[in-house]
């Protein structure tokens, strides 16, 4: 008996790599849109006015907005200069045009331990009753 045969083209969009990673594909709802400003073989250059959480490497996907955002390729960030980004093509279900646009999803913010610390109730009780206790205590040596 033979195998059964999978279809790429039933995959679900947030498959997973060879190596095993998960590809983490942008939400179209959520994502950060960029506009499309040159359009070469196999690369693009997306316009990119703060690239400030921008990275080398991370991936995206090109929509077509005139069509409901429907997936148009995935690319992959090779370069970035002050207002622009250059991105390699690495899967495509239609030729990348200047009238699409590339989204890429912004990466959580993640709050250093200290700024969680300061959050919490508990710290500001202890603080409170800490400098109570050290005020009545200032008072009864002096």
């Amino acid at each position: 008996m033979a195998p059964a045969r999978v279809d790429s083209a039933a995959a679900p969009a947030d498959s997973t790599r060879p190596d095993g990673s998960a590809r983490a594909l942008p939400d179209p709802s959520t994502a950060v849109r960029f506009e499309i400003v040159a359009v070469g073989d196999s690369t693009f250059q997306l316009l990119a006015p703060d690239p400030s959480w921008l990275r080398e490497g991370m991936m995206g996907i090109v929509v077509d907005p005139r069509r409901r955002d429907v997936l148009v390729a995935r690319f992959s960030l090779l370069a970035l200069r002050a207002d622009t980004a250059d991105a390699l093509v690495t899967g495509q279900t239609m030729r990348v045009s200047t009238d699409h646009v590339a989204l890429i999803a912004r990466p959580p913010v993640v709050q250093t331990p200290i700024v969680r610390r300061i959050e919490r109730r508990r710290f500001w009780t202890g603080a409170i009753v800490g400098g109570a206790l050290g005020l009545i205590v200032g008072i009864l040596l002096d």
